[in-house]
């Protein structure tokens, strides 16, 4: 939907960023990530499951070798590091959901 065949995008990619799609995909993916994994108790096969993996394990293999730590111990360490505060209250949690489930259906609507 780029306007552009693979491989262009690739060079570009390649030229620009220095990585390869594949590595700024995963990138952001780990982004996402961790940021629910630091701010949210959901299980890690729930964010697993929300970042696009069906197999909590391979999500769990791939955190590790990008980090250094598993995701559980990512949350608790960062957790312990910052005092609990990086914990959002449940309200505010649910309150960016919607707004993110309202911007994803605006962003798919046809034009």
């Amino acid at each position: 939907m780029v306007g552009m065949n693979p491989r262009a995008l690739g060079k570009l990619s390649r030229t620009y960023f220095h990585k390869t799609l594949t590595d700024l995909i995963r990138e952001r993916i780990l982004k996402h990530a961790k940021w629910q994994l630091l701010h949210t108790l959901r299980p890690v096969k729930e964010v697993a499951y929300e970042v696009g993996f069906d197999d909590e394990f391979y999500f769990s293999r791939l955190f590790k070798c990008s980090t250094g730590c598993s995701p559980q111990f990512y949350r608790e360490y960062e957790t312990e590091i910052r005092g609990g505060k990086n914990l959002l209250p449940v309200d505010k949690l649910e309150s960016m959901r919607r707004k993110h489930a309202a911007l994803n259906r605006w962003e798919n609507e046809p034009m």
